[in-house]
C-alpha cells in the first residue's frame, strides 16, 4: 500500500462510498455531500449537495457521517445527529434531494446512526451506535425491525459485508467482531499500537476476492489489512505532520482505498500493489470445518485472471475420495477472460467420522504457470446425540374420556410411536419419568436403541392414573435423571392434560437457564390446563408449548414435531386425512436431491384399524414395506425409514404415498400422516409481532459463543417457532430465511392457513376456573359452548433473492382470544433444478384480556 496525494477542501469527512466510477463523501463539518469522479489518476470534484438543516422530509444535514448507493442513481445518507436516513436521486447527472425517513416504527428510541450499508436495491443496513444495534430498513415503504444487536458492543462505529460474512468495528472495544449467516461471532483485535493491534477502528471494508478486511484507525492513523481469521497481512501509517483521525474506508474499482481523515480534513488515496497478472486462486487451502455424515458443504474456489489475455483451464484434478466439484459445474475446457475471475464449486461430503485431507489441482494452459493448486480439509462425524426426559401426567384426570379412548391410552399411542422412532438414532439418552402427587422414576437414563424400545414402551405402558397433580415434583425428578448424563444437549418434554394441585410446583423448581430445552404439551381444553405457566415454562427455556385443544388426536403429530426438532429433521408434508373402509388415497410429495433420508408416520384414531402404505418413485417404481429401512406397525400408528443418499432410492422428483384402509370398524378412519427429511435446506423461522399501534420487534437468533474459523454443517436441532404473546388485531410476520449452506435453493412460493379459536379462552376460563380435573368423573360437554372456527389463508412475498419469504397475519378477526391453528408451507428449487418442499405446523397465543399484561382495548369497548 502506498499514499497518493490527497483531496483537501473538507471539513472533517467522516464516510465515503463508491459507486462505479462515482464516489461520494460525507464532508461531516460542512454537513453536505461531496461527490468525485474516480476515472482520472487524481479523483475530480464534480458538486456538492446539502448544507446544514433539521426539518424531516426537507434537504439539510447535521454532521452526516455514512452513506451508500443502493443503486447507481440513488444514495442513501446517514444523518447521524438529526437521526434521519435521507435519499437522493441523480438524474442528468446531477444529485437532488428526494425524502427523509426519521419515523422508524417500533424500533424507538433512536441513537446516533453512524453508518448505513446496502443490502439490496431497496433494503439498507443502517448502525445504530448509541443502541448497539443493527437496523433493516426498506427505503420503498419506510418499514424498519431490528435486524441484529449485541449488548456487548461498546463504540460500534462501521458495518461491511463480504466473503459470506457481516462486519462490525468497534472503537469502544478496539476490535472488529465477524458474524457468519446464523450470527456465530468472532473477534480479532486488541488495545495497542503493535502490528495486529488496534486503536479505535472506525471504517473498514471488505475485499472479498481477496479475502481481506482493511481496517483504519482513528487514533493511530493507521490502516491495516487482515485475512478473514484476523491475521494482520499489511499495515500502512500515513504521513506525520499533520493530525489524523481516519473514519471510513471504501475500495474503489482502481484498486485504491478511499480513507475519510477527520482530523486532516482530507480524503487520502491509497493505492494497493498489484504485482502479478498470472492467474492465482484466492485460497490456498479451503477449510470446511466440521460437516455431519451424509451431508455436503460447497465452498467456492476462484480463479483470478488479472492479465488481460485469455487464460484457459484445461482439466481439473482433486485427490480425497470426499471431495469432488459440484455437479452443476460445467465441463472443462473452461475459460477465465482477461481481468475476470471464475468460480468453481468443490464439494466436501463426508461418508466416515474424522479428519479428511485432499487437494484441488487446476490444469492450466498457460505458458508461465503450468497449475494452481489448492489444500482441501474438513471433518466428518456423526449426528450429535441428546438426552430426554419425558415427564408425564399419571393423575387420576387421565383416566378420562378422550374421544375414541381415554387420555392414558392416547399417552401410550403417542408416546409409545415417539420411542419407536427415536431408537432409530441409537445415539440418545431416554429416561421416563411420571407424577401425580409425588413422581417416580419408570425407566431410568439409558441409550436408547432398536435393542430396548420394548422395555421402554412396556414401562409406558405399566403406568396407572391416580391422585393429584405436581408439575414441580416431575421436573424435579427429570432434573435428576439428567444430571448424571455427560451429554450437552438435553431436553425436557412434559405431558399434562390439567392443572398443578399439589406441591411442588412448577415455580419452586429451579431450571438452568440456557442449558436445558423443555417442550411443554398440554392434553385437552386450553381452559382446563395451567396454559400460561406451560408456555412459559417451554418458551423460556428454548422449546414450546402446544395444546391438543378439542382434537385429542392431535397427540402423535405433536410428538413427532418434537422429535422432528430434537433430531434435526424438516417436515416436507403434514395433513390430515379421512379415508373410507378399502379405500385408497395417494398424496403427492417432492424429494430434492437435498435430502437424504425420509421418516414416514401415520397415526390414526381407532386401534383395529389398518393401513397398507407404500410410495411410488418418480421413475413410477414402487417401494413397498418389505424394501423400507425400519418399518414399524402397531395398533394406532405406522412408521418407517428411507434412506435415499447413495440408494437405489436416491430419485429427485416427484413422489407419491398411497395409503389403503385395509380394516376399519368405522366407515370413514381419520389419519395424520407426517412425512419429515434430514436435509441440507434448513428453514430458519423468524417471528415478528406487529401490534396494531405499529410497534414491531423481532426475536432473531441469540448471538452465539465465539465460532470456529471454518464453516459448519451439520445435523442440529431445529430452531423451534416460538411466537410471542400477541394482542387482539395484532398482526405476525413470519420470515422464512433458506439455510442450505451454499447449495444456492430458491424460494417459489409460501404461504400459511390460519384457525382462529371457536370462542374466547377468557369467557371459558371464567366458566371452568374452579373446575378440578383431578375429581371430576366426567368433562362437560364442547358443542355447547364452542362457536364456529374461521379460517383464513395467505400468501407469502417473496424476496428478489428467494432467499426469504415474508407472511404478515392478521389475527383476531374472530374477536377471540387463545390458541391459533398455523401452518406455514414453501416450495423452491435447488440449484440443480429439482423441487423441495416444507411444512411447519406451530400454535399462536393471545392471552386471556384478564391475565394479559398488555391491556386489550379492544374488548374493553367492548363491554
Amino acid at each position: 500500500m502506498r499514499v497518493l496525494e490527497p483531496i483537501g477542501g473538507l471539513r472533517v469527512p467522516q464516510g465515503v462510498a463508491v459507486h462505479g466510477q462515482i464516489a461520494a463523501v460525507a464532508d461531516t463539518g460542512n454537513h453536505r455531500i461531496a461527490f468525485f469522479d474516480l476515472a482520472g489518476q487524481k479523483p475530480a470534484l464534480i458538486e456538492t449537495v446539502g448544507a446544514e438543516g433539521t426539518e424531516p422530509n426537507h434537504e439539510g444535514f447535521l454532521f452526516p457521517s455514512g452513506l451508500c448507493f443502493t443503486t447507481q442513481n440513488r444514495l442513501v445518507v446517514a444523518d447521524t445527529w438529526n437521526k434521519h436516513l435521507d435519499i437522493y436521486k441523480s438524474a442528468g447527472g446531477s444529485w437532488t434531494f428526494q425524502n427523509s425517513i426519521s419515523l422508524f416504527s417500533g424500533v424507538t428510541p433512536i441513537g446516533n446512526l453512524v453508518d448505513v450499508i446496502a443490502e439490496d436495491s431497496n433494503k439498507v443496513l443502517v448502525l445504530d451506535m448509541d443502541q448497539k444495534r443493527i437496523l433493516k430498513v426498506n427505503i420503498t415503504d419506510s418499514t424498519t425491525f431490528e435486524y441484529f444487536s449485541n449488548p456487548n458492543w461498546s463504540s460500534p462505529s462501521a458495518i461491511a459485508t463480504g466473503g459470506g460474512y457481516f462486519w462490525v468495528a468497534d472503537a469502544g472495544r478496539h476490535q472488529v467482531f465477524r458474524y457468519d449467516t446464523d450470527f456465530n461471532e468472532f473477534t480479532f483485535g486488541s488495545y495497542g499500537v503493535l502490528p495486529g493491534q488496534l486503536q479505535a477502528p472506525r471504517g473498514l471494508t471488505v475485499d472479498p476476492n481477496a479475502s481481506l478486511v482493511y481496517v483504519s484507525e482513528s487514533q493511530h492513523a493507521r490502516i491495516s489489512s487482515f485475512d478473514f481469521e484476523g491475521n494482520l497481512q499489511e499495515s500502512l501509517i500515513l504521513p506525520s505532520g499533520v493530525p489524523h483521525e481516519l473514519y471510513k474506508i471504501k475500495l474503489d474499482k482502481n484498486a485504491r482505498l478511499l480513507a475519510c481523515d477527520a482530523g486532516a480534513n482530507k480524503l487520502y488515496i491509497v493505492q494497493l500493489d498489484v504485482t502479478s497478472s498470472l492467474p492465482f486462486l484466492e485460497r490456498s487451502r479451503l477449510e470446511f470445518g466440521s460437516v455431519g455424515i451424509g451431508y455436503r458443504l460447497p465452498l467456492p474456489v476462484v480463479v483470478h485472471n488479472p492479465s488481460q489475455t485469455d487464460v484457459q483451464i484445461s482439466s481439473v484434478d482433486i485427490s480425497g475420495s470426499q471431495f469432488h466439484l459440484d455437479a452443476t459445474t460445467a465441463a472443462f475446457p473452461q475459460t477465465v477472460p482477461g481481468n475476470s475471475s471464475l468460480q468453481l464449486l468443490v464439494m466436501f461430503a463426508p461418508t466416515t467420522a474424522g479428519l479428511a485431507v485432499g487437494q484441488l489441482r487446476l490444469n492450466l494452459a498457460h505458458t508461465e504457470a503450468v497449475s494452481l493448486t489448492t489444500g482441501l480439509r474438513g471433518e466428518g462425524f456423526s449426528p450429535q446425540p441428546a438426552t430426554i426426559a419425558l415427564v408425564i401426567d399419571r393423575s387420576g384426570s387421565m383416566l378420562q374420556s378422550s374421544g375414541e379412548m381415554s387420555k392414558i391410552e392416547r399417552m401410550r399411542q403417542a408416546v409409545g410411536m415417539f420411542i419407536d422412532v427415536a431408537s432409530w438414532r441409537g445415539v440418545d439418552e431416554l429416561s421416563v419419568v411420571s407424577f401425580s402427587n409425588s413422581a417416580s422414576v419408570e425407566f431410568p437414563r439409558t441409550t436408547l436403541t432398536e435393542a430396548n424400545a420394548d422395555m421402554v414402551r412396556t414401562a409406558v405402558s405399566s403406568i396407572i392414573p391416580r391422585g393429584m397433580t405436581s408439575i414441580g415434583a416431575g421436573l424435579q425428578l427429570a432434573l435428576t435423571q439428567l444430571a448424571g448424563s455427560e451429554i450437552a444437549r438435553k431436553e425436557i418434554i412434559v405431558l399434562t392434560d390439567g392443572k398443578e394441585n399439589t406441591s411442588p410446583m412448577i415455580s419452586d423448581i429451579s431450571l438452568p437457564r440456557g442449558s436445558i430445552r423443555v417442550f411443554t404439551v398440554g392434553l385437552g381444553l386450553p381452559e382446563l390446563l395451567d396454559t400460561q405457566k406451560l408456555l412459559d415454562l417451554a418458551t423460556v427455556n428454548g422449546g414450546y408449548f402446544q395444546v391438543t385443544d378439542e382434537d385429542e388426536s392431535l397427540l402423535p403429530k405433536f410428538f413427532t414435531q418434537i422429535l422432528s426438532t430434537v433430531s434435526g429433521q424438516q417436515f416436507i408434508l403434514d395433513p390430515r386425512v379421512e379415508v373410507g373402509h378399502g379405500q385408497e388415497i395417494k398424496l403427492p410429495f417432492y424429494l430434492s436431491d437435498s435430502e437424504f433420508n425420509a421418516i414416514f408416520i401415520l397415526t390414526w384414531e381407532h386401534y383395529d384399524s389398518m393401513f397398507e402404505v407404500y410410495l411410488v418413485g418418480p421413475d413410477g417404481r414402487a417401494l413397498r414395506s418389505n424394501l423400507f429401512e425400519h418399518h414399524i406397525e402397531r395398533p394406532g400408528y405406522q412408521a418407517f425409514r428411507v434412506s435415499l443418499r447413495g440408494t437405489r432410492w436416491e430419485k429427485p422428483g416427484k413422489w407419491y404415498i398411497h395409503m389403503r384402509l385395509i380394516k376399519a370398524s368405522v366407515r370413514r378412519e381419520v389419519a395424520f400422516l407426517s412425512i419429515s427429511v434430514e436435509s441440507e435446506i434448513q428453514p430458519v423461522w423468524k417471528i415478528t409481532q406487529v401490534h396494531k399501534k405499529g410497534k414491531s420487534k423481532e426475536i432473531h437468533p441469540p448471538t452465539g459463543a465465539r465460532a470456529q474459523l471454518s464453516p459448519m454443517c451439520f445435523p442440529k436441532p431445529a430452531p423451534p417457532i416460538v411466537p410471542p404473546p400477541l394482542q387482539l388485531d395484532d398482526a405476525m410476520q413470519i420470515r422464512l430465511s433458506l439455510r442450505d449452506f451454499g447449495l444456492g435453493s430458491k424460494i417459489v412460493r409460501s404461504r400459511a392457513e390460519i384457525i382462529e379459536p371457536r370462542e374466547s379462552l377468557t369467557k371459558l376460563l371464567e366458566r371452568f376456573q374452579k373446575l378440578d380435573l383431578d375429581s371430576l368423573q366426567k368433562l362437560p360437554k364442547k358443542k355447547k359452548y364452542r362457536a364456529k372456527q374461521i379460517f383464513q389463508k395467505i400468501t407469502g412475498k417473496i424476496s428478489k433473492s428467494r432467499q426469504e419469504s415474508l407472511i404478515q397475519v392478521a389475527l383476531g378477526k374472530g374477536k377471540t382470544d387463545g390458541f391459533f391453528q398455523a401452518k406455514v408451507s414453501v416450495q423452491g428449487i435447488t440449484r440443480s433444478g429439482h423441487r423441495f418442499q416444507r411444512e411447519r405446523y406451530f400454535q399462536m397465543y393471545i392471552p386471556p384480556s384478564g391475565t394479559s399484561k398488555i391491556k386489550n382495548k379492544t374488548r374493553r369497548k367492548k363491554r
